[in-house]
């Protein structure tokens, strides 16, 4: 069977990957920062193979590690939403870097395809396309920085098309579970449509596989894939949008809750300045009243 590798493998899409590839057979390469961390979540088995690597490696050692590797997918997200990144151009910049060394000759192809996890918004077939006004505010004001890395990152990969397969996964809202059941919507990959409702992290997983290692005739290939849901759409209140209620979370304590602090502080500044003005220009215009009577 195929080999694939996962770089970032603790994350949860790719967690899911791991488990349905391997339960078919594929051998799986997890780059990861910590085995102790991952192995917490997906423990020791046969065909599983786990690296610890960090983008300061060089090239050479990520070269040997995707040596053999039919398929490498990449799914990242910066630990701040505040600030900006660059994980996914950085990392899709080294694993081009790693397989374009294995190349010689005029028109070779590497044997290895790249499958980025990216997201709905910055696909270019659904740009300009709003959902909600909750959506709205989370990809224009809170998600920005994440989405403007995937899209440097998409575009470079477009670049290496000529020597280069590569495929991009964007889907909708991904959620578990809503109100304690678990969301098992079946999909279909559409290059057109707008995602509806939602999938689940395990059919996300299976998504990525369908559209990247399972795909030998090259369907989607150089292209934007959604997982559309099937089945009639998931309808979910905000409890139910895991993510989103920890992005909102985040966006509280980093980013409002200092404003509103530092707005405190201003506030108090001025106040105490207005009083002591008040208090000296109270004080004068008695003193002059207090001159004036006793003249």
């Amino acid at each position: 069977m195929p080999t694939i590798a996962c770089l970032n493998g603790t994350s949860r899409a790719l967690v899911n990957l791991t488990t349905l590839a391997l339960s078919q057979g594929y051998s799986v390469k997890a780059l990861v920062r910590s085995k102790s961390r991952y192995h917490a979540k997906v423990p020791p088995q046969k065909n599983l193979t786990v690296h610890e690597y960090s983008a300061s490696e060089d090239t050479a050692a990520l070269a040997e590690i995707l040596k053999d590797v039919d398929t490498v997918y990449i799914a990242l997200t910066g630990p701040d939403i505040n600030v900006q990144s660059n994980l996914n151009q950085d990392a899709v910049h080294a694993i081009c870097g790693a397989l374009v060394t294995g190349l010689f000759g005029p028109g070779a192809r590497s044997q290895t395809k790249v499958v980025l996890l990216s997201a709905m918004p910055v696909a270019p077939q659904h740009k300009g396309k709003e959902g909600g006004l909750m959506m709205r505010i989370f990809e224009k004001k809170i998600l920005n920085h994440q989405y403007d890395d995937l899209t440097r990152a998409q575009d470079f990969l477009r670049k290496q098309s000529s020597w280069l397969d590569w495929v991009s996964v964007t889907p909708g809202l991904i959620v578990d579970t809503v109100e304690g059941k678990e969301v098992e919507t079946q999909f279909r990959l559409s290059l057109t449509d707008m995602p509806e409702g939602a999938i689940s992290y395990r059919r996300l997983g299976a998504a990525l596989l369908t559209a990247g290692a399972e795909d030998k005739e090259g369907e989607w290939v150089g292209k934007f894939v959604s997982p559309i849901a099937t089945e009639k759409p998931v309808k979910m209140g905000w409890q139910g949008m895991e993510t989103q209620r920890q992005l909102l979370k985040d966006v509280l304590s980093m980013k409002i809750l200092p404003w509103l602090m530092k707005m405190a502080v201003y506030g108090a500044v001025f106040a105490a300045a207005g009083y002591a003005f008040g208090v000296r220009e109270s004080g004068t215009f008695l003193q002059e009243r207090f001159s004036i009577a006793l003249k």
